[in-house]
């Protein structure tokens, strides 16, 4: 199974491998002394003998990596999960431990990734201004859980003894999310103007918490206007053209012409990724009001244009039936925020979701079931955490009443 020789004033242990083609190869290693290479040789003929020999393999950690992206992406990963963690790797992953031979990993590259990671600086664009920051725990967390996964599934394919990722994961970033108001968003519907788009759209998301994408997928079929309700079965999302080309498209309903033209990303309409997330959700009589007036608007809208009409079917689209990306309306409200508030902090879209949650969970007195089924959430968990943080004013009326009766 192995075999010593001695050529100069080295000993090499010789024996046969086979490739992940199933190609037959020879291998030797070469040691100063002979008990060395006698150790080696025995360690490589009990590894065979008891079915633990590794596969050698001459492929780099980048090169494995973007095997294993290819084969783990088809089970399990949605479109965006796909683009985001080739993006990670190749922009924090690759450029570090990416040219070391997969099967010479270890712990200490990992480590030294992590704390390598931990002071990169990223450079984002904000108004025309760089802002400098470093990379987030979650960002870091995100790119080690990926990490640990591949290398046991390396494991799993014999092309590694152990796991090389055996530090603790980095913690994620916990940020306090601002939320508006029941009155703040009154506000904001009043001021915001009442024939556009932009209402109708802050409008559904506090009354129906539905996310951004939602919203701009609601297809007419999808409104039952006699039961004040919306079926909320697909989404508007932006994705890579690479990652619809490698991964299995069954939950892309459709493809949808976009007025951005020669991108390397397609606007399609797709399923949600859970079942929780497919429901009705009900919507105010004052809600249907301004959604029976958008119905009427698009088809002036359908009739005006005629042949020319992008006919997807959409509640939300342009004035030629042009689908709206979520980016779009993000930044339109963006724009209004600063436009009208500029004082005030502003608040991203998704955050009328979360406000939207917060409200319902202390009108219902915390009956986070009947409030997940209108956000659509896979967990209750991220709810039962809102609740808490919207009790706040409540401790601080407990602890009065305590300074009251415990003091007298």
């Amino acid at each position: 199974m192995a075999s010593i020789r001695k050529m100069r004033e080295r000993y090499y242990v010789l024996y046969d491998w086979y490739d992940l083609t199933g190609k037959r190869r020879q291998k030797s290693e070469s040691f100063f002394s002979k008990e060395e290479a006698m150790i080696r040789k025995s360690e490589i003929e009990f590894l065979k003998r008891s079915g633990r020999w590794i596969k050698q393999s001459d492929k780099t950690t980048k090169q494995f990596l973007l095997e294993w992206i290819s084969i783990h992406a088809k089970k399990y990963w949605q479109h965006q999960t796909y683009s985001s963690t080739l993006l990670f790797f190749e922009n924090h992953v690759f450029p570090h431990i990416g040219d070391i031979p997969v099967n010479r990993l270890s712990p200490i590259h990992i480590d030294s990734l992590i704390s390598t990671l931990r002071t990169t600086k990223t450079i984002r664009q904000s108004s025309g201004n760089e802002l400098t920051k470093y990379l987030s725990g979650t960002t870091i967390r995100y790119i080690y859980t990926q990490l640990k996964q591949a290398m046991d599934d390396a494991v799993a394919w014999k092309l590694l003894c152990s796991n090389p990722v055996t530090c603790k994961p980095p913690k994620k970033d916990y940020h306090e999310q601002p939320i508006w108001t029941p009155d703040i968003v009154l506000q904001a519907l009043n001021e915001i103007p009442k024939h556009s788009l932009l209402h109708l759209a802050v409008h559904l998301s506090f009354v129906c918490s539905l996310r951004i994408g939602e919203i701009l997928g609601i297809t007419l079929d999808c409104i039952d206007l006699s039961n004040n309700r919306i079926l909320i079965d697909k989404a508007i999302q932006r994705i890579s053209k690479n990652a619809f080309d490698e991964l299995p498209n069954n939950n892309i309903s459709k493809v949808l012409t976009s007025i951005v033209q020669n991108s390397t990303s397609l606007l399609v309409l797709k399923t949600p990724k859970t079942k929780t997330s497919i429901r009705y959700v009900y919507f105010s009589d004052v809600l249907k009001e301004e959604i029976e007036k958008r119905l009427v608007t698009r088809e002036k809208e359908n009739v005006y244009f005629s042949h020319l009409y992008n006919d997807h079917n959409l509640l939300f689209a342009l004035e030629d039936g042009s689908p709206i990306e979520p980016g779009l309306c993000s930044k339109w409200f963006r724009k209004w925020q600063r436009s009208n508030w500029p004082d005030r902090e502003p608040l991203v879209f998704h955050g009328l979701r979360h406000s939207s949650a917060t409200y319902k969970l202390l009108l219902s007195n915390g009956d986070y079931k009947t409030v997940q089924k209108d956000t659509g959430h896979a967990s209750a968990d991220v709810l039962l955490n809102i609740y808490a943080h919207s009790q706040e004013e409540n401790r601080k009326a407990l602890i009065q009443r305590i300074e009251l009766d415990l003091y007298k």
